[in-house]
């Protein structure tokens, strides 16, 4: 076993490459709307909400593209481990990234999802099968006040394979295996709120929504926060039913009424923040935001804090936790016709631990955030979702116009610097109120692809991009497959490349194996991986007839 200790000195030789979670280094969004990570830029900051500094240079900011979507909120996609865009979908079809311009899938139109839900969807790699992912989509309902038909459940959480064809080498949704239905508990039903985080055994994955029914002995409107499984046969048809009743969240709306919001996952995936806002008859409108700890074994979700946060009419609406795990922000929004005129951007921003400490009470959390705005007369200018870029920056939309807003520093909420990004969307799109939705991938290692050549020395490359479990990573062990010395590469720092020199002294087909490892000396399966090398014979054959006097 050779242990590779001269890493350190090896790296400050080579080009090292930054890969972050390259699956989500782009978004595809609004009308016609995408960012891209691959590429980044210089770009004016324009003071906004009177940051310290004034109008600066920012680095390092994405670029935009253009896309074939166009939704108000709902959308999703997913790039490969390079970063090149995969597909993306606005939750009811699926287009494709092509040269010659994108295209929708074979058999993806018709899913579940709605341009109009906050979280119409999201996409999650299929476990066990390589280059296939699941999409899980989720539609929007309306004043839903009656009992809810096993036909109309069908059109709400559903999720369908989408795989590559080996003949085409195209994405599809097979014939048949569209729009599986995912059962809400019984008398419920889901609307426009879900997401997913990875499984402990950082290979598959749970997928949690909140579904609602009315108690029309009370006039309450219920949520209970329901959890699916996602392995290697799919997705469970029917939720892990959260039997403490601490979780059966009880909020005081009455009769008919509307529910939108978002919920979200810390990096970890240990805690997960639920916001929402909904309207009684009489039209008042209740913000609530739930804070609960959540454990990626079990998919048991445990230690509820509800809070209700904002004022009349103002609307809560996206939410987000920063890199640090330690805040949410929270946007908002207002949009009465009675506020025409005296419309604001609203921002929220509290510290966790003050979220879930029950002796602290909700007049008494300390606010971050920016709760005077500004006034503009207009009435469809404001905040929109605000969503974590891979370059741990904060971007906010503004729907309605070509700009986005940057916050550089959200782990300092004290002294957190706001700019928006004037016209950085190229022209013909423009930014509504949706960002995509994500799961956080595992950190991947992997290795490029080379020519080999027997009896002659090879210099392989081993990509190790960043994300979630990286915290916990030890090394990986190399098994080239010809019965040579287990080659080990120690954990010097992940989102770098090293190389590794091998001869294979045999021509044939080897199958290199690249084994990972935790803290505690266990496999990880998410983050292993197989390469299949050819070794040629690659001499070079010369014409004997041919002489050369020297």
């Amino acid at each position: 076993m050779v242990y590779f200790k001269y890493l350190s000195l090896f790296l400050s030789l080579c080009t090292t490459f930054v890969h972050a979670q390259k699956e989500n280094y782009n978004w595809v969004f609004g009308e016609y709307a995408g960012l891209t990570w691959n590429t980044v830029q210089s770009f004016t900051g324009t003071d906004f909400f009177k940051t310290a500094g004034g109008n600066v240079i920012l680095q390092g900011i994405p670029t935009a593209f253009k896309s074939k979507i166009r939704t108000s909120e709902g959308c999703f996609n997913v790039s490969d481990y390079n970063g090149e865009l995969l597909f993306y979908s606005d939750g009811i079809q699926v287009w494709e990234k092509r040269p010659n311009g994108d295209e929708i899938i074979a058999n993806g139109t018709g899913l579940t999802g709605n341009s109009s839900s906050v979280q119409s969807g999201i996409i999650l790699p299929y476990p066990g099968t390589p280059s296939s992912y699941i999409a899980v989509t989720l539609n929007t309902k309306e004043g839903v006040n009656t009992p809810i038909t096993t036909e109309e459940t069908q059109k709400f959480l559903s999720w369908s394979p989408i795989v590559k064809n080996s003949v085409t080498n195209r994405f599809e949704i097979p014939e048949g295996k569209k729009n599986i239905t995912l059962n809400p508990p019984k008398n419920q039903f889901y609307k426009e709120i879900v997401n997913a985080v990875r499984h402990a055994n950082k290979k598959d994955f749970w997928i949690v929504a909140p579904s609602r029914k009315i108690d029309n002995t009370t006039n309450r409107n219920f949520y209970q926060l329901s959890v699916y499984k996602v392995d290697e046969n799919g997705v469970t048809a029917n939720p892990i039913l959260q039997r403490d009743n601490l979780n059966y969240i009880q909020t005081d709306i009455v009769t008919h009424f509307t529910s939108y919001g978002q919920i979200k996952f810390n990096k970890s995936g240990t805690r997960l923040a639920l916001i929402s806002h909904n309207r009684n008859i009489g039209n008042t409108i209740y913000n609530n935001l739930l804070i609960a700890d959540f454990n990626s074994e079990t998919g048991k979700i445990t230690n509820l804090h509800h809070r209700s946060i904002g004022v009349s009419n103002e609307q809560t609406y996206s939410i987000e936790f920063d890199p640090s795990e330690q805040y949410v922000y929270i946007t908002s929004l207002t949009n009465t016709p009675a506020e025409v005129g005296n419309r604001k951007y609203t921002l929220y921003v509290f510290k966790v631990s003050e979220l879930i400490d029950p002796t602290i009470a909700t007049a008494d959390l300390h606010d971050y955030g920016i709760k005077e705005g500004i006034v503009v007369n207009n009435s469809t200018v404001h905040f929109g979702a605000i969503s974590t870029g891979v370059d741990n920056r904060m971007y906010i939309t503004e729907p309605g116009t070509q700009n986005l807003f940057v916050i550089p520093n959200p782990e300092n909420p004290a002294s957190k610097k706001i700019y928006r990004l004037e016209n950085i969307l190229p022209q013909g799109s423009t930014a509504r109120l949706g960002l995509p939705s994500y799961a956080s991938f595992y950190f991947n290692v992997n290795m490029d692809k080379v020519n080999i050549c027997k009896d002659t020395p090879t210099t392989f490359t081993i990509n190790i991009t960043g994300g979630e479990g990286g915290d916990d990573y030890s090394r990986t062990e190399i098994d080239f497959g010809d019965n040579s010395s287990i080659e080990t590469l120690e954990n010097n720092g992940l989102n770098k490349s090293y190389t590794l020199t091998h001869q294979y002294p045999n021509d044939g087909i080897y199958t290199i194996r690249m084994t990972s490892y935790d803290l505690q000396n266990n496999v990880i399966e998410a983050s292993s991986s197989t390469v299949e090398a050819t070794v040629s014979t690659c001499q070079i054959k010369v014409n004997p007839h041919i002489r050369i006097n020297l």
